[in-house]
This record gives C-alpha cells, sequence and structure tokens, in this order.
C-alpha cells in the first residue's frame, strides 16, 4: 500500500501553540482521584462507606436489634421531595431514613436521600445522588471503587442481571459472596425534575446478609427493591 492508499483520520489538528487537545474522554488531573473522575465518583464512595458500615457494624447492629421503630403498613420512604420513594417490608426495623408525611419533618431534598431498615441479620440500604450515567454505568462505578480498595466486602461478584421496577423503570443487579456475608448491590437511574430542571438521580441499593438466613426473606428484600420508583407530585395529584 503506498501513502495514496492510506486511510486518513478525522481529528482536530494542533492549537495555534503547538499543543494537540486532549481526547473526548480525558478527565483533567484536577478532576481525579485514585484515577476515577470525582465528577461521578462521590456516589460510588458513598455506597462503598454504606458496604463498610454494614461489614463492620450492621452485624453488631442485627445481634442486638430492638425493633424499636418497626415498619407498619402504609409506611413510605422519602427519598426525594416526596417522588422518589421505596416501600419498606412491614416488620422491618426503619434504622434510618425519613417517611411521607412525617409530622415536622421537611421533603427530603432530591438527590440527598436514604434509608436503612434490617431484619434480624439482613439489612437494605438505599442511597441516592445525582449521577451523569445510566445503571450500568453506576454500578460499573460502584464495583470498580470496591475493587481498587481491594475488595472489602464483596470477594466474588457474579454477572449483573437486568432487573426492572413496578413501573417498568429498568436497572441492574450484581450479587455477590464473601467470606461471612452475601448479598447484592442494584442500582437505577431517574430522571426527575427539580425546580424546573432536568435532574437525572442514581439511587443505589444494597443488601447484605448472614448466608444461612437471608433466603428467608428474600420476598421481602425483592418487594422492597421492585417499590422504589420516581411519581412526580404533578402526577401524583392527577392519580388523586
Amino acid at each position: 500500500m503506498n501513502s495514496t492508499d492510506m486511510p486518513t483520520i478525522d481529528r482536530p489538528g494542533p492549537a495555534d501553540d503547538g499543543s494537540w487537545p486532549p481526547p473526548d474522554d480525558w478527565v483533567p488531573v484536577e478532576e481525579r482521584f485514585l484515577g476515577f473522575d470525582k465528577r461521578t465518583l462521590w456516589p460510588g464512595l458513598v455506597v462503598l462507606a454504606v458496604w463498610v458500615i454494614f461489614v463492620h457494624i450492621v452485624p453488631t447492629i442485627n445481634d442486638a436489634i430492638d425493633f424499636d421503630n418497626p415498619v407498619e403498613s402504609g409506611d413510605v420512604v422519602d427519598l426525594g421531595n416526596e417522588e422518589l420513594t421505596f416501600v419498606p417490608s412491614v416488620g422491618w426495623n426503619l434504622e434510618d431514613g425519613v417517611l411521607l408525611d412525617e409530622e415536622g419533618i421537611s421533603p427530603v431534598a432530591m438527590g440527598t436521600g436514604a434509608a436503612l431498615v434490617a431484619e434480624e441479620t439482613i439489612s437494605f440500604a438505599v442511597q441516592t445522588a445525582p449521577w451523569d450515567g445510566d445503571a450500568n454505568e453506576l454500578l460499573d462505578q460502584v464495583l470498580d471503587i470496591e475493587d481498587a480498595l481491594d475488595s472489602v466486602i464483596a470477594e466474588d461478584v457474579a454477572d449483573p442481571i437486568d432487573i426492572v421496577n413496578l413501573d417498568g423503570v429498568p436497572g441492574v443487579l450484581a450479587p455477590f459472596r464473601g467470606t461471612e456475608t452475601n448479598g447484592f448491590v442494584a442500582t437505577y437511574v431517574f430522571d426527575t425534575v427539580v425546580a424546573g430542571a432536568d435532574l437525572s438521580i442514581g439511587v443505589s441499593a444494597i443488601v447484605i446478609g448472614d448466608p444461612t438466613t437471608d433466603s428467608e426473606f428474600a420476598e421481602d428484600v425483592i418487594a422492597m427493591l421492585q417499590s422504589i420508583s420516581y411519581h412526580p407530585i404533578a402526577d401524583q395529584e392527577d392519580e388523586g
């Protein structure tokens, strides 16, 4: 092949100072931390922090759980502006989170909601944050961070599987096994509207449990996972 037959590459030329532009996926050094893009890193770090708490603290909590705040029929957890919600299973203990219409409590700001419920040796946590990407990318980010920190929890992560919530919103779930726990991390991304502006919210659900007992609560866990949903106030008013 002579020079006239060589394929051409369509890319920008150098700037006036002779420097070449960075590739499209380049992340400035000031926006990186441990090799990750800080602009999309913090939701994963928040989730990872929850995992670490589960591994080191939740077993102790569950051994001595008092069930002083049991979930009752009709309880719904506010994950954002009373529009992003999930329904905890009756009888589980609400360790952290705000219920809809809870007296004296303002609605949770969109993108800041979190909740934790527990039942004996099973814990179910939900964390939200603004996310610029889809559910698969959020799951990958969380697992990449966990792997980069030497697999503090999940030693054997299975291939992700597709899931949907009760409204048909797609998500993804990755089961994992550890030396003392089983569990999974699941993610959804919801397109919300806040103060008239579009805002994508990533939702991570993390379940960690004792492998000898977690099957007893499988139906509860699945129901809670599928109940995570976004219903704008305007739609709720129309339904009412």
